[in-house]
């Protein structure tokens, strides 16, 4: 199902879900989707169509009720949760609508919160966590804490450390989705320009046809069915 070329990739891809005793919902009906090396792509979708539940499921955040998933020619359904979690963090690079960083911690400490968790890391990882934060442009903001900076910046420190430990892949949903507009055009020039530049593929979930417009290639989710637009 990959090629040496492909980052992540899932296969017949359903889900289930069940209300109380009723029927089981299948919100995914057989979702097929590759993701190449360096490639961006963006879904399409009404909201409740799914689509954050199969970027859910393309993380190991949330498993298949049928189908597979495979990063790093890995299937997840084989993997212990502790090798699922360590595959993640690796691999996968993770920014949401809302920024999760912790408010306690400097942006710096944020961004060097996956790098303390990995235990292969090459190299000083407050150096790496600072490089990482001048690549978005916060090199002054290194020592503020999240309620000193903007949406948008914040919103950088989230996406600085989505791709401090370097992953194969980055997987946003609704980034921008608390952003105004200006910040969301800043934010989505930023992503553009390091897929460019890292080589890191990306799946965008947005309900935003032009964010979703500026990606090599868009998908709409309907009905429990993914198709190209």
């Amino acid at each position: 199902m990959t090629s040496s070329s492909t980052v992540l990739a899932c296969s017949q891809v359903t889900k289930d879900f069940v209300l109380d005793d009723a029927k089981p919902i299948r919100v995914l009906k057989g979702v097929d989707l590759n993701v190449g090396n360096g490639e961006s792509i963006s879904i399409l979708g009404a909201s409740g169509s799914g689509k954050s539940t199969l970027l859910h499921i393309l993380g190991g955040l949330d498993d298949p009720t049928s189908g597979e998933v495979l990063i790093a020619d890995l299937r997840y359904n084989e993997l212990t949760e502790k090798a699922r979690t360590k595959l993640r963090n690796k691999k996968v690079g993770f920014v949401y609508q809302f920024h999760h960083l912790l408010m306690e911690f400097t942006a710096l400490e944020n961004v060097m919160m996956p790098l303390m968790l990995n235990p292969e890391v090459v190299g000083d990882r407050e150096v790496l966590a600072k490089r990482m934060l001048e690549r978005v442009g916060l090199q002054n903001r290194i020592s503020h804490l999240p309620s000193e900076l903007s949406g948008g910046e914040r919103q950088r420190v989230a996406i600085a450390r989505a791709l401090v430990n370097q992953p194969s892949i980055l997987l946003a949903d609704e980034p921008t989705g608390n952003l105004d507009k200006y910040s969301a055009r800043q934010f989505m020039e930023l992503v553009k320009e390091l897929n460019e530049d890292l080589k890191t593929s990306i799946v965008l979930v947005t309900h935003d046809l032009e964010l979703a417009s500026e990606m090599q290639r868009c998908f709409k989710l309907d009905d429990g069915h993914l198709m190209p637009v």
